[in-house]
């Protein structure tokens, strides 16, 4: 007998159950190609297949032919698992369809949760000090600076004392190092975010405002000597545009400016901008005729210190920030005088 001929009386055996090549296959747990081989005689299962055909097809199956030297015999390690065979039309007409191959499964996705848990603890961290900072900073950032270096240095020295006492037992010291540079890490990013929280907070505390903006006519000031010689004096008056702020801070609870602002070459009436990141308060004109004069009373106010800029629209745009210098306290005084009383007058 040939494998050719056992091959038909398998798939004659086969049939006779109703069984398919795949039906057949899975019984035996080798693959529908295994048995495809074995029925055309190109290949004769090994005694371990062997034996499983004969559990499944019992009596029906005849013994198969000797193996001839080179012919191919398969075992069950060496069964193909995705040979190029077509499928068996006989198990076609059973079923009424062609038996399809067996679909390979899909690799697994790796799992991406372990990378997330082990970064997990570090983030808890990272927001419990951001939120302890951030509530330290609404105090003085200045108390939270330094409980954060403290903090800092804590961390080195038992990072420190961590490696050595690796080393020491004889193990690896670059988990404590690794371990010690993601706390650093943390600690500094919660120190920043509080920072800038701080930062935030205090502009948002500034409270700036432009308490009076007061136009005064050239006739009202010439009637206050200590200031008319201070403006008539100033060689600054003499360029265009330019502008020259008398005045100062005044008591009160909050910190509060007043100034008589006097501009050469400009028109109108100024903007004002407040720039609190700046800690400024803008003045801006529009350029007008050289000659043309302009007086101002103006109040700020504000939680913060800040400064009074004045600035000419222009291309490019200049920016004008002088404050007029007293000669002497006496000096001062007059100056004083004179500007407490225009305000008193025309404030």
């Amino acid at each position: 007998m040939t494998a050719a001929e056992w091959g038909r009386q398998l798939a004659a055996a086969r049939r006779a159950r109703g069984w398919t090549q795949e039906s057949l296959a899975e019984r035996v747990g080798v693959s529908r190609q295994a048995v495809a081989k074995w029925e055309r005689g190109a290949a004769l299962p090994g005694p371990g297949n062997l034996l499983a055909l004969r559990q499944c097809l019992g009596d029906a199956l005849p013994e198969p032919p000797e193996p001839a030297e080179g012919a191919v015999q398969n075992t069950p390690e060496e069964t193909p698992q995705a040979a190029d065979v077509p499928p068996d039309p006989a198990g076609a007409e059973e079923t009424g369809k062609a038996a399809e191959p067996p679909v390979p499964e899909k690799p697994a996705a790796p799992d991406s949760t372990g990378k997330g848990r082990k970064s997990r603890p570090w983030l808890v961290a990272l927001a419990v000090l951001c939120v302890v900072f951030c509530l330290l900073s609404l105090v003085t950032y200045v108390f939270t600076a330094v409980a954060g270096a403290y903090l800092l240095l804590v961390t080195v020295a038992a990072v420190a004392a961590w490696a050595v006492v690796c080393k020491v037992r004889g193990h690896s010291a670059a988990p404590a190092l690794w371990g010690g540079l993601k706390a650093v890490g943390v600690q500094l990013a919660a120190l920043a975010v509080a920072a800038v929280f701080a930062y935030f907070f205090w502009l948002a505390g500034a409270g700036y405002r432009v308490d009076a903006l007061v136009p005064l006519t050239e006739t009202a000031v010439r009637q206050y000597p200590a200031l008319v010689q201070r403006i008539d004096d100033s060689a600054l008056m003499q360029e265009t545009p330019c502008a020259l702020c008398i005045g100062g801070p005044v008591p009160g609870e909050r910190i509060t400016k007043r100034y008589l602002v006097v501009a050469r070459g400009v028109t109108g009436e100024p903007a004002t901008h407040i720039r609190t990141r700046d800690f400024r308060i803008r003045l801006t004109w529009q350029p007008g005729a050289p000659d043309e004069m302009q007086y101002y009373l103006v109040q700020c106010s504000g939680d913060r210190d800040f400064n009074i800029e004045v600035t000419v629209t222009g291309s490019p745009e200049q920016q004008i920030d002088l404050t007029a210098l007293p000669d002497s306290q006496q000096t001062q005084a007059q100056w004083d005088t004179d500007l407490q009383e225009l305000w008193q007058t025309y404030g």
